[in-house]
């Protein structure tokens, strides 16, 4: 369900056949074990926050507006426990024809051992990180190509779950102890650069007059396993709010997307039978 598993596809099929690699460093790991993502910083303030008396009492009782509404937001008691989800809770249970308190059942991957940011690294390390190590692991030896992490070598992922929060993120800053440690070997333009995700104009391309506004459509086809599987009126929802400009959706409708890409592939009458990419060279072999 991750769009830049395309593109990071065609980067290890181009190492291994422009350049002959079989084996490449990978940095998956550095943001979840060191507190790379904006969610840490956001979370930390918030453990500040909650040390000053009858704030998150003031919290709850503010109207959700303009700002308000981010504190409002930020204080509640599942805030850390949504902090990486991709989608917002609302919109998820609008979908699901018999919502369920999946929250909760998250909750259960959280380490018992903290109630604030500390267990924030942990909890991503069972949750966030797992579909991209899964990801990467498909997307690179599909090219015939091995991609190694050595952030997550254990002995280092041990050390650093064992620190507080306060040291990972020292100042507020995100991979503030990293890129502290990182400054005996790097220079200050790449320790302090913006930092920037892999990412794709996936809302323009989804919508009308984009490249895949036909797959978006056929979710409205009424044999789409994914319009079967979720409330239909809120896939519309989603289309229109996404064509319109009101609303990005891009990452929603994009796993609707893949969903029924698998199970056209794996659940329909007839599964075709290819060679995989990377079998040879890298490069599809077309019957």
């Amino acid at each position: 369900t991750h769009p830049n598993s395309i593109p990071m596809h065609l980067i290890f099929r181009d190492a291994k056949e422009r350049v002959g690699v079989t084996v490449l460093l990978s940095g998956e790991g550095a943001d979840e074990v060191f507190g790379g993502y904006e969610w840490y910083a956001t979370a930390h303030r918030r453990d500040s926050l909650r040390k000053v008396p009858a704030v998150s009492l003031m919290a709850a009782a503010a109207p959700a507006l303009g700002k308000l509404a981010t504190l409002k937001k930020v204080m509640r008691a599942d805030y850390l426990v949504g902090a990486n989800a991709v989608s917002d809770s609302n919109t998820v249970n609008s979908l699901i024809k018999d919502p369920s308190d999946y929250l909760s059942r998250r909750a259960g991957l959280w380490p018992n051992a903290s109630k604030n940011t500390d267990g924030l690294f942990v909890y991503d390390q069972r949750t966030y990180l797992a579909p991209l190590l899964q990801r990467q692991d498909r997307m690179s030896m599909a090219a015939g190509l091995e991609a190694r992490e050595p952030f997550l070598d254990h002995h280092l992922t041990e050390w650093a779950n064992a620190l507080s929060a306060e040291v990972k993120l020292k100042g507020g800053k995100r991979k503030a102890l990293l890129k502290e440690l990182a400054l005996k070997w790097l220079p200050d333009e790449i320790i302090h650069r913006r930092k920037v995700g892999f990412e794709m104009p996936l809302g323009a391309w989804l919508r009308k007059g984009g490249p895949l506004a036909h797959r978006v459509q056929a979710l409205r086809d009424k044999d789409s396993f994914s319009a079967g599987l979720f409330e239909r009126a809120t896939i519309e929802q989603l289309i229109t709010a996404h064509d319109l400009g009101s609303a990005n959706h891009a990452n929603i409708l994009w796993s609707l997307i893949a969903l029924d890409s698998w199970a056209n592939t794996f659940l329909r009458a007839h599964v075709k039978s290819e060679r995989l990419p990377g079998a040879a060279t890298g490069r599809a072999i077309l019957a």
